[in-house]
């Protein structure tokens, strides 16, 4: 059922755009086991210190956010609901280095140092 002879298989490759996106999502995956498990000696330390300062910066962020709940006396409030609406960008970015510098320190988990 060739209807469409003009397209240049256009349409067939937006119609299995999943598959291109699954190998490259494959393919980013091996590149960082590859990475992770060949990591030694000053690479490794080096990995260490810029998730550990990742880290430090997502929660410097995350406390900024929260300091005029800290302030009022409200310690345990979860998530961005409670926090005024200028500091939520403060507190959504702080989780995001965050939860980068927790997916380095697991690869680093990988290496053989």
């Amino acid at each position: 059922m060739d209807h469409r002879r003009d397209d240049n298989g256009l349409l067939t490759f937006i119609e299995h755009w999943g598959f291109f996106l699954a190998a490259l999502i494959i393919f980013v995956a091996f590149q960082l086991l590859n990475f992770f498990t060949k990591l030694s000696g000053l690479s490794w330390i080096w990995t260490y210190a810029i998730a550990l300062g990742i880290a430090g910066i997502g929660s410097t962020l995350v406390f900024y956010s929260k300091l005029s709940l800290y302030r009022q006396g409200r310690f345990f409030t979860f998530g961005s609901r409670a926090l005024p609406e200028m500091r939520r960008p403060f507190y959504r970015w702080g989780y995001v280095g965050i939860i980068i510098a927790v997916m380095l320190l697991l690869g680093l988990s990988l290496s053989r140092s």
